[in-house]
């Protein structure tokens, strides 16, 4: 099923699995009915790290292509990054988020994008990007994430630091689901938006993921043609 499907891509990329499982995946996915996707966590016992994989099986008309795909991934033998991958990505990525935010900023407002977050080593991509805005002069653009480092603590102390008094609050994710509309703009106590709230600061949410961004979705064909070509050199 779906589950141990994605927990068999996220053995495989945390090297915890030397058998490339895609062949397998796709295997279930022709046998099985069209589903929405699934998410699984895998723990490895000797480095204590985290992997996480989501699988997106698609509607109908569109699992031959996530077929397809997955076929081209396979024939590779090594996992790829869709979205961040070189240093021009993670350029590109914060000059499309802040181009499609920058209606929202005025004087005494800064952006802070929610980022999932991660135990994994990949977590240093947040870091990363929020380098990219510190290099450029971009001073009132911050990063955190839900689920580990930055906190939103640490955004709460950055914005303080800055001077601002508004905070804009948007998803750094593809898709504005559950994270976006509960952890961030949901109206619990511990929900961002409250926490800043709290803090004196007036917040709006913008509840639009980063995939209806046409710039980050010319990034990801980008790179799917680049996994395609590179399997048919």
């Amino acid at each position: 099923d779906e589950r141990a499907a994605a927990a068999l891509l996220a053995a495989w990329l945390s090297s915890e699995l030397s058998e490339n499982p895609v062949e397998r995946v796709i295997a279930a996915m022709r046998e099985g009915a069209p589903r929405m996707g699934a998410s699984e966590e895998v723990y490895s016992a000797a480095s204590g790290s985290k992997a996480e994989t989501a699988l997106y099986y698609g509607n109908e008309g569109k699992r031959g292509g996530v077929i397809a795909f997955l076929s081209a991934l396979c024939e590779s033998g090594e996992p790829h990054t869709l979205l961040l991958t070189s240093d021009e990505d993670y350029s590109a990525v914060a000059a499309a988020v802040q181009e499609d935010t920058a209606e929202y900023v005025t004087d005494g407002t800064c952006v802070v994008l929610m980022g999932h977050g991660t135990e994994h080593e990949a977590n240093a991509a947040y870091a990363k990007l929020q380098e990219v805005y510190k290099a450029n002069g971009t001073e009132n653009y911050f990063i955190g994430t839900v689920e580990a480092e930055p906190t939103v603590e640490d955004m709460v102390q950055a914005a303080k630091d800055g001077g601002f008094t508004k905070v804009v609050l948007r998803p750094l994710m593809v898709v504005a689901g559950d994270h976006a509309n509960n952890d961030m703009a949901g109206d619990e106590d511990d929900s961002w938006k409250s926490i800043f709230e709290k803090e004196g600061f007036e917040v709006e949410c913008v509840l639009k993921g980063m995939g209806e961004i046409p710039a980050i979705q010319q990034l990801y064909v980008d790179h799917v043609k680049d996994v395609m070509q590179s399997t048919n050199e």
